[in-house]
């Protein structure tokens, strides 16, 4: 991905479909043109800081395991900041939110493999006996 934040006039990013499980935490701060970012059907547990992002800005995110936490964190900044975000639901039918029993969003991969997030998920969907009330926020 490195190649990828070469490109500062980057103005589309379209990842989907790629079984990706993270992003650094300043993949975002050399794509400074950015209009668009397609990162839905992967693994992504948290987006990295959008701050540095221009605006308008629309974001396709759906059906990664996204730590509720975090996914709090990136919807205030949306909302906030006007992005569009699209292809998410936080309702039972879409269930794209793993809860963790810490009240923080963890942004390190070895945090996060600590939890196991990707284990909870197949397909974007919870594995089968879960407690699916657990999973949404």
């Amino acid at each position: 991905m490195e190649h990828v934040k070469a490109n500062i006039n980057l103005q589309e990013l379209i990842i989907n479909d790629n079984e990706i499980e993270f992003l650094h935490q300043t993949f975002f701060q050399t794509l400074k043109a950015l209009e668009e970012v397609v990162l839905h059907n992967n693994r992504i547990t948290f987006i990295p800081d959008t701050n540095t992002l221009k605006r308008p800005l629309r974001f396709s995110i759906g059906n990664n395991p996204f730590q509720c936490n975090c996914m709090k964190e990136f919807l205030l900044w949306a909302r906030t900041n006007r992005v569009k975000v699209e292809n998410y639901k936080t309702n039972r039918e879409n269930p794209d939110c793993v809860a963790l029993p810490e009240t923080t969003c963890l942004k390190t991969l070895s945090e996060i493999d600590t939890y196991g997030v990707y284990d909870r998920f197949i397909d974007g969907m919870p594995l089968d006996g879960a407690d699916r009330s657990s999973f949404f926020f």
